[in-house]
C-alpha cells in the first residue's frame, strides 16, 4: 500500500515527503546446507527513523550478533511509514512543495469544517483543522487563505447557530510549527457584523484585515501575531493595501496616508485622498478630483502631479506601467506611461480605446484593447511596449467586428483567445499567437477553452454530453489530438476553481443535489483524481508552492 511519510529523519524530525511500502522486516539466520530460518517483526520508528536493531537506517540490511566463529544474522528491511504522530513534540514541518488545498468540507456525519488534502492519491494525507478551532458543529470556517509563500493559511470561523450571537473569528496556522498542527486564534480584532476582507503582504509576514469596524494589521514573527489597529479608532478607513516594503497605504478624513512597519515612525501624509495601489506594492496613483499624481508606495515618498485628471486607471501586471483613461474626451483617450525609477511617469503612447476594455498581458508588457474606428469600437489592437513600442490590428476579419467579438490574454503567453457569435448564435473561438516572431491564427471550434497551461501550449475544455460533462486536454495548434481525463462523462456542473499561475487547475462538480466534489489534475495534466471525500466542498483554495 502507498503510504505518505513524514518521516523522521534525526533528532530535528524534519518532515519529508516520500513514497514507500509498508512491508514487515524479515531476519534470516543461515543454517547448514544454505537452509535458513526466517523471523518477521515491525521496526521500531519511534527514534527518528532509526530501526530498533543497531540503529540502522531503514531501507537497508543490517548485520547483528557476528562474532568469530559464529554466523551473522542478517536483516534485510524494507523501508515503513510511521505515522505523522512520530514527530509528536519535535520540530517537524510541512514540506514547501506539498501540493495541498484547504477547502471547507461538509458531509452527513458532521457540520462543516476546514479540511487540507494533497492533490496526488500517492499522498493520502488528510488534515481536518477547524475541529481544534471551536468546539460545537455549528462554528463554520470560511474563505482559507495562503500566504504567498505557502507556509501559513489564515480563515474565519462564523457560528452557524441561530440561537449564537453573530460574529467572525480570525484564526491561523503556521506550518513551521510542530505537527500536528493546531490553529490559533488572532486576537485583538473587534467582533463584526459583517463580512471581513484579508489580504496578505507579498513578503507573506503581515496580514491586513478590512471590515466595517476598521482595519486592522496583524505582524508574524517568531510564530507569534501581533494585532494592531489601521488610522484612528471610530473612524472610516478605505483604500487599504500593503506596498512592497510591508508599509500599509489607506485613506482616512480626505486624505491618503502610507504607514510605515515600525510603528515608532512616523506616518506619510499625502493632501489627496483616492489611491490606488500597483501589483507588486511599489508605486501609489493619488487623485485630489481635479488631478492625478503618482508616488512610490514608501514612507517619505514626494507625489509628482501628472497634469491630467484621468476617469479609470489599469496597471499592468508588474506595475511598471499605467494606462490612463480620459473621461472628458469622446472616443475615450488612452494614454500610456512607464514608471521610472525616480517616481515619475514617462509618456509611451496615447490611443483611443474603450475604457472597459483595456487588458494587460499577465507577467508581461503588452496591452489589449478595442479601438475606435468611425465612432465606433472596431477591431482589438496588440500595443507592445517590448523594446521599440508597436501597436497592430489582431487578425480579426472585418465581417466578424459586428458580430460583437471579444478578446483575453492566455495565460502569460503571448497568445490571444477571441471569439464570437454568429448569426445563428453559435460561438467560435481562435488563438492568435504571435511568441515566435510570426503572426498564427488557430480555429479551436465552438466549445470555450475552460483553462490553459502557463506557457499556453496545453488547454482544458469542458463539453457537455448525454450523460454529463467530459474534461478534455488538448494541444494548441492539433485540437484534435486530445484525450479525456475521466473515464466516463461525470454527471454534473464543472468549474475551473482558483487555478495559479502555472499550476494545474481544480474542477469543482456539482451534482443535481447541490453536492460539490472536488478533482485535481496531475501534474502531467493526463489524470485527475477524486480528492475531497465528503457531501460537500467549497471556498477551496491551492496551496502556492516555489
Amino acid at each position: 500500500m502507498l503510504l505518505l511519510v513524514l518521516a523522521a529523519v534525526g533528532a530535528g524530525c524534519r518532515a519529508e515527503l516520500t513514497v514507500c511500502e509498508s512491508v514487515d522486516c524479515v531476519t534470516t539466520v543461515p543454517g547448514d546446507g544454505g537452509s535458513a530460518g526466517e523471523t518477521t517483526g515491525t521496526p521500531d520508528t519511534s527514534q527518528g527513523g532509526e530501526a530498533a536493531t543497531g540503529g540502522a537506517e531503514l531501507g537497508g540490511p543490517s548485520v547483528a550478533g557476528a562474532g568469530e566463529g559464529e554466523q551473522p544474522v542478517v536483516e534485510t528491511c524494507v523501508e515503513t511509514c510511521p505515522p505523522a504522530s512520530a514527530c509528536t513534540g519535535a520540530i517537524c514541518s510541512y514540506p514547501p512543495d506539498l501540493r495541498m488545498v484547504a477547502y471547507v468540507g461538509n458531509d452527513i456525519n458532521g457540520g462543516p469544517s476546514l479540511v487540507a488534502a494533497p492533490l496526488s492519491p500517492l499522498e493520502p494525507l488528510r488534515l481536518d483543522w477547524s475541529a481544534d478551532a471551536e468546539e460545537g458543529r455549528f462554528s463554520v470556517p470560511w474563505r482559507p487563505l495562503w500566504a504567498p509563500n505557502g507556509q501559513a493559511l489564515v480563515f474565519n470561523m462564523t457560528p452557524a447557530d441561530i440561537f449564537s450571537e453573530y460574529s467572525e473569528r480570525y484564526y491561523w496556522l503556521d506550518l513551521t510549527l510542530a505537527a500536528p498542527l493546531k490553529p490559533m486564534r488572532i486576537l485583538d480584532i473587534p467582533v463584526i457584523d459583517d463580512f471581513a476582507e484579508t489580504v496578505w503582504s507579498p513578503d507573506s509576514r503581515r496580514l491586513l484585515v478590512r471590515q466595517a469596524a476598521g482595519a486592522f494589521v496583524v505582524d508574524f514573527a517568531n510564530h507569534r501575531a501581533r494585532t494592531t489597529r489601521v488610522g484612528s479608532a471610530g473612524s472610516t478607513v478605505g483604500g487599504t493595501a500593503f506596498c512592497a516594503d510591508g508599509s500599509v497605504a489607506y485613506n482616512e478624513g480626505g486624505k491618503a496616508t502610507i504607514a510605515p512597519v515600525d510603528p515608532s515612525q512616523a506616518p506619510t501624509d499625502f493632501e489627496q485622498f483616492y489611491l490606488s495601489v500597483s501589483p507588486g506594492g511599489r508605486w501609489l496613483l493619488l487623485s485630489d478630483g481635479t488631478t492625478d499624481y503618482v508616488a512610490a508606495c514608501t514612507p517619505g515618498a514626494t507625489a509628482h502631479s501628472l497634469q491630467q485628471r484621468s476617469s479609470s486607471a489599469r496597471w499592468s501586471d508588474g506595475g511598471d506601467y499605467l494606462a490612463l483613461a480620459n473621461g472628458e474626451t469622446e472616443p475615450v483617450t488612452q494614454s500610456v506611461w512607464h514608471l521610472e525609477n525616480d517616481g515619475t511617469l514617462r509618456p509611451v503612447l496615447e490611443v483611443s480605446s474603450s475604457a472597459a476594455e483595456i487588458r494587460w498581458q499577465r507577467g508581461g508588457v503588452r496591452l489589449l484593447y478595442r479601438a475606435w474606428e468611425n465612432d465606433a469600437p472596431g477591431a482589438y489592437r496588440l500595443l507592445d511596449m517590448a523594446g521599440q513600442p508597436s501597436d497592430r490590428a489582431l487578425p480579426i476579419p472585418v465581417e466578424l467586428i459586428d458580430g460583437q467579438p471579444s478578446a483575453s490574454w492566455v495565460t502569460q503567453s503571448a497568445r490571444v483567445l477571441w471569439g464570437y457569435l454568429d448569426d445563428d448564435s453559435e460561438s467560435h473561438y481562435f488563438l492568435y499567437g504571435t511568441g515566435d516572431g510570426t503572426e498564427q491564427v488557430t480555429p479551436l471550434g465552438g466549445a470555450e477553452p475552460a483553462w490553459f497551461s502557463k506557457d499556453g501550449e496545453q488547454m482544458l475544455s469542458v463539453e457537455p454530453e448525454a450523460e454529463g460533462v467530459q474534461v478534455w486536454l488538448s494541444r494548441v495548434g492539433a485540437p484534435a489530438e486530445r484525450h479525456a481525463l475521466f473515464a466516463e462523462p461525470l454527471p454534473c456542473d464543472l468549474k475551473v476553481v482558483d487555478p495559479l499561475p502555472g499550476a494545474p487547475p481544480l474542477l469543482r462538480c456539482t451534482n443535481a443535489d447541490d453536492q460539490d466534489l472536488l478533482y485535481a489534475l496531475a501534474v502531467d495534466l493526463h489524470s485527475a483524481s477524486q480528492i475531497s471525500d465528503g457531501t460537500y466542498a467549497y471556498d477551496a483554495a491551492l496551496r502556492p508552492v516555489p
